[in-house]
């Protein structure tokens, strides 16, 4: 058997071609459902009906999202259903004023206390203390010339280790008690790199922060297009 409640060590094995079965049951029913929303629009004139979807979730803890979005995005157009973007609604007068939205989020109480909260006091100061030391030394790499600067990769990777610290995934996992140690290494881990870098830079040894950069890059060289120039000064 399978299901919520079920453990996994008990639920039967996955099967693609059912799954995918029911993904397609899935679309067509939502098709559906838009159609008759339509319709009940269309005595109003016509109007614009919004589907915000948390993408990350299609094919990470829903693996058949992908095509059931493809079936919907296939059916709609054949139920009368016209297909755009936000941009489109725009374009075609559908978006009226803007309002006044109060701070919320999709954490636990719908506020911030799943990455501000007291579990995770100790990780908001770390992040502004790092965040501070980042761009101190940032500012002061790029603007010692009047000249544009060239892009620099000790700066870069400065930046690169500050996101890395201040990733919302730490606090959530430390919150919700989910590899929460690990979560504080990771961070501190980040938080030590940017330190040992910025450092460096600061004091003169510019050769020895480019070592470090280069040593932290090798671990962590993701986002390849950051370019610390880019930042508002």
């Amino acid at each position: 058997m399978s299901g919520a409640n079920v453990d996994l060590g008990a639920k039967r094995p996955y099967e693609p071609r059912v799954a995918h079965e029911r993904a397609a049951g899935h679309a067509s029913h939502f098709a559906h459902l838009l159609e008759s929303v339509a319709e009940e629009q269309r005595g109003d004139g016509d109007g614009v009906i919004v589907a915000p979807f948390d993408t990350e979730l299609f094919g990470h803890w829903w693996y058949e999202g992908p095509a059931w979005l493809e079936r919907v995005l296939r059916a709609l157009p054949e139920a009368g259903v016209r297909v755009g973007t936000l941009s489109d609604a725009v374009a075609d007068g559908f978006v009226g004023a803007p309002v006044e939205l109060p701070p919320s989020s999709w954490g636990s109480g719908k506020d911030w206390q799943v990455w501000a909260g007291e579990k995770v006091a100790d990780l908001v100061q770390l992040n502004a203390e790092v965040v501070d030391t980042a761009l101190t030394t940032v500012d002061k790499a790029l603007g010692e010339t009047d000249a544009p600067p060239a892009r620099n990769f000790v700066a870069d990777q400065i930046l690169r280790e500050t996101l890395l610290t201040v990733s919302s995934d730490w606090p959530f996992m430390v919150s919700k008690d989910s590899a929460a140690d690990y979560a504080r290494y990771r961070a501190h881990l980040h938080a030590h790199a940017t330190r040992e870098i910025a450092g460096a830079l600061a004091s003169g040894r510019s050769e020895h922060a480019q070592r470090l950069a280069d040593g932290w890059n090798r671990a962590d060289g993701l986002f390849g297009s950051l370019d610390a120039r880019r930042l508002p000064r």
